[in-house]
C-alpha cells in the first residue's frame, strides 16, 4: 500500500490586499464553470505563500485560479523562480571526449543546414540526425522552430527569463529582443549583452509591426488575460511574422494521471491552463491564420517524477524518473503520432496573415 502523501508546507497566507475575483473564464469569456481542485498550495518552490481554487471553464474546458493574485503582488510568487539562474553556455568541443565531440560535429552540421547557423566544428553528415528518433525535436525545439535566418530578422522572446534562448538564437545570426518583468532574470539576461526591456509586451507597443518572429515560451499561462496578450503579439508582428508558443496542456495524459498533483499545475503562477482547442480558437480571434503543431521534446518521464514527487510532498526538482515512467512515455510518443491532443504541452507555430482581412 502507498503512504498517504505528506502535507506540502503553507509558508503563511497570501495577502487580502493582493487578490481579485475572476468572473468568466480569461480566455473564452464563459461564466459557467466548476471547481477542479481546492486547496492548492505552491508545492514546486515551496515559496509562495496562499492556498488556492483552480476551477474548469465549462465552454472551452480551460481551467484558470479564482480568486488569483493580482498584478501588484504576483512578485510573491516568483521569490525562488528558476529563470534567476545565470544561462548554462556550452563548453568548447576541444574539452569533450570524442564521442561527444562527434555527436556535437553532427549536431552543428544539422544546425547549419536547417537554421543557416555558422557553428563549428560541423559535418555535413549531420543532416542525418533528422532521421535519429527525437533528435530533430530536440535540436528545432531548443531553437523554437524558427525558420532560416532571415537578413535583419528580428526575434522578440517575451518573458525572456536569464536569456538562455536569445543567446542561442543570436548565435544564429538573428537580431534579438526580450522584455521581462522579472529584474533578477532581466540582470542575468542583460549580463550576455542583451537587449531585455522591463516589464510585459504591453511597453513594446510602440513598435507595432517591427518583429518577424515574437515567440512565448510557457509564458501565456501565467498572464491574467492570455486575449490581450495574443493580440498585442499580433500587433508587433510584421506581416508574415510568426509566433512560437508553448504551454502546459491542462487534457494532457499527465493531467489525467497525476490529478491535482500534475507539476503542469504549478499554483499560484500559473493562472490560466488551456487545451489545444481552446488556444487555437482564441489565436484565430486574435487574427492568426495558419497554426501549425509541433511535437516538444520527450518530457513525460520527468513531468512524471516531478508529479510523483507533489504527490508525496517532496522536492519535484530533485526527483528523478523511474523505468516505467519512460515506458509509459514511449506508449504515448506512439499515441501522439496520430493524436496529439494528449501531450504534455501544447506546442506551435503561428502565422500573421501577409494581408490583414
Amino acid at each position: 500500500m502507498r503512504a498517504s502523501p505528506a502535507k506540502a508546507p503553507v509558508p503563511g497566507d497570501w495577502p487580502a490586499d493582493g487578490l481579485e475575483r475572476v468572473r468568466a473564464c480569461p480566455v473564452c469569456g464563459e461564466t459557467g464553470r466548476h471547481v477542479l481542485y481546492e486547496g492548492l498550495t505552491d508545492r514546486v518552490f515551496f515559496s509562495a505563500p496562499g492556498v488556492w481554487t483552480l476551477v474548469a471553464c465549462e465552454g472551452c474546458e480551460s481551467a484558470y485560479l479564482d480568486p488569483r493574485p493580482t498584478p501588484e503582488a504576483l512578485p510573491l510568487a516568483y521569490q525562488n523562480y528558476f529563470t534567476h539562474e545565470a544561462p548554462t553556455l556550452p563548453a568548447g568541443t576541444e574539452t569533450l571526449a570524442w564521442a561527444r565531440r562527434l555527436k556535437r560535429t553532427l549536431a552543428n552540421g544539422y544546425r547549419n543546414r536547417r537554421f543557416g547557423a555558422h557553428f563549428h566544428p560541423a559535418s555535413p553528415l549531420g543532416v542525418g540526425v533528422a532521421w535519429i528518433p527525437g533528435q530533430r525535436v530536440k535540436l528545432e525545439g531548443a531553437l523554437r522552430y524558427l525558420p532560416r535566418v532571415i537578413p535583419g530578422g528580428v526575434v522578440l522572446d517575451v518573458g525572456c527569463g536569464n536569456g538562455d534562448f536569445l543567446n542561442r538564437a543570436r548565435a544564429i545570426d538573428w537580431t534579438v529582443v526580450g522584455c521581462e518583468p522579472d529584474p533578477e532574470a532581466r540582470a542575468a539576461a542583460r549580463a550576455l549583452g542583451l537587449d531585455v526591456r522591463a516589464g510585459g509586451i504591453e511597453g513594446l507597443m510602440g513598435e507595432a509591426g517591427c518583429f518577424d518572429v515574437i515567440t512565448l515560451n510557457h509564458v501565456i499561462e501565467h498572464v491574467p488575460d492570455p486575449r490581450h496578450t495574443l493580440e498585442c503579439v499580433f500587433a508587433l508582428l510584421k506581416p508574415g511574422g510568426r509566433l512560437y508558443l508553448e504551454t502546459p496542456n491542462i487534457q494532457s495524459d499527465g493531467h489525467r494521471r497525476f490529478g491535482r498533483s500534475w507539476r503542469g499545475l504549478e499554483p499560484p503562477r500559473h493562472l490560466v491552463l488551456m487545451n489545444w482547442a481552446a488556444l487555437e480558437r482564441l489565436l484565430g480571434e486574435s487574427g492568426f491564420g495558419l497554426i501549425e503543431h509541433h511535437a516538444s521534446a520527450n518530457v513525460y518521464p520527468n513531468l512524471a517524477a516531478s508529479s510523483r514527487a507533489i504527490e508525496f510532498g517532496e522536492d519535484s526538482r530533485e526527483a528523478q524518473p523511474r523505468a516505467g515512467d519512460y515506458w509509459r512515455s514511449y506508449g504515448l510518443g506512439v499515441k501522439l503520432l496520430w493524436d496529439d491532443r494528449a501531450s504534455e504541452f501544447v506546442t506551435l507555430v503561428a502565422h500573421k496573415p501577409m494581408t490583414e482581412s
